[in-house]
């Protein structure tokens, strides 16, 4: 009975063992179970810095080429500019000049040019697919200079400091030899003369030279007092035939009996070149000077008006074109750069064009 006992004894220890161990399984297997389940996958992370936003372009689509032009200071937008593709697309720069062009895919050369493209133009080169629209750097868009400007100091004008501070383009200072010597002037593109430049030194010589430099293509601007180096030193007795000058007297009559301190409200920009350029065609117009030229007669065959005046019935500001066979042009204007301080954004905005017009 006793041995019996103890056999039975042992039996139930070792089948309480076994439970126990079974028990001890399962939740090391329910441990791993619910382990497995909470298990936190990795994140992915695109580190690409460029994903392409046109994952399916389409080869057929047009691609849009767009940016500002500016001018080399790379702060003052440019309108009126023409920007073209060596494939015949072409647009003008509005006056933000913002441009856009809409092209099939391929490669391009862009020009950008204001005038005759023979004092201001950039070019640069491109390859898009269709459907995209790529952003023209700000350098690339910049307006060059690729000629050469110089100007006749003044006392009343400052045209200067719109060339190189507004706009950020080098320009030369001459002196009256300059324009007594012959040929001295044919190494610029343009020349500015300021209203009260030197008069003493004009004679026939200067003006057989004036006359050869614009006829062989050179441009010429001049501002109010300085219209006597087109049409001669300034007569009293008989203004409109004043002796001297290249621009025949019956083209241009001016008399210096402008209002001093002259506001001029919305005075009319007639060129639609100019307003497209500037945005608008009117501008205010301030003469802090009194005895200003004003124009009295002037060829319509000869001159091409740019700005006129409803108040006063007459132009004040024209632009010649067909003096020279080879492109030189004639700019004077009865209005101009105030040295003594700044001038209106219509006034500078206009004159920024006539430089970059040239």
């Amino acid at each position: 009975m006793t041995s019996c006992v103890r056999i039975k004894g042992q039996t139930f220890y070792l089948m309480k063992s076994r439970l126990l161990f079974l028990f001890f399984l399962l939740g090391v297997t329910l441990s791993f179970q619910a382990c497995k389940k909470d298990k936190i996958e990795p994140t992915v992370i695109n580190t690409n810095p460029n994903p392409n936003p046109n994952p399916n372009p389409n080869p057929n689509a047009n691609a849009r080429i767009e940016g500002h032009v500016f001018a080399a200071n790379g702060v003052t937008p440019i309108g009126g500019a023409s920007v073209y593709t060596n494939q015949n697309h072409s647009t003008t720069s509005a006056p933000d000049g913002y441009f856009k062009l809409d092209v099939p895919a391929g490669t391009y050369t862009v020009t950008i040019e204001t005038g005759d493209g023979d004092l201001f133009k950039s070019s640069f080169s491109m390859t898009v697919s269709g459907g995209d629209t790529v952003e023209v750097s700000d350098d690339d868009a910049s307006l060059d200079l690729i000629g050469k400007l110089a100007y006749m100091p003044g006392q009343y004008d400052k045209i200067e400091a719109i060339v190189h501070d507004s706009l950020g383009y080098e320009i030369t200072m001459l002196d009256a030899m300059s324009f007594y010597t012959p040929g001295a002037l044919d190494s610029f593109d343009a020349v500015f003369v300021n209203c009260g430049a030197f008069e003493d030194m004009l004679n026939d010589q200067t003006d057989n030279n004036l006359a050869a430099y614009v006829y062989n293509g050179g441009s010429l601007y001049v501002s109010d007092y300085a219209v006597s180096y087109l049409v001669g030193p300034y007569n009293n007795v008989d203004p409109c035939t004043p002796p001297g000058g290249f621009v025949f007297d019956g083209y241009l009559c001016t008399q210096k009996i402008g209002p001093d301190n002259f506001n001029h409200p919305d005075a009319d920009v007639v060129d639609a070149d100019f307003q497209a350029a500037i945005g608008t065609n009117t501008i205010d117009i301030f003469y802090d000077l009194q005895n200003w030229q004003m124009v009295q007669a002037w060829d319509n065959n000869f001159w091409d008006v740019i700005v006129t005046s409803q108040i006063f019935q007459q132009p004040l500001m024209l632009r010649n074109t067909n003096f020279s066979p080879s492109g030189g042009k004639i700019y004077f204007t009865t209005f101009h750069n105030d040295p003594q301080g700044p001038i209106g954004n219509g006034m500078e905005s206009i004159l920024q064009y006539v430089i970059l017009s040239l």
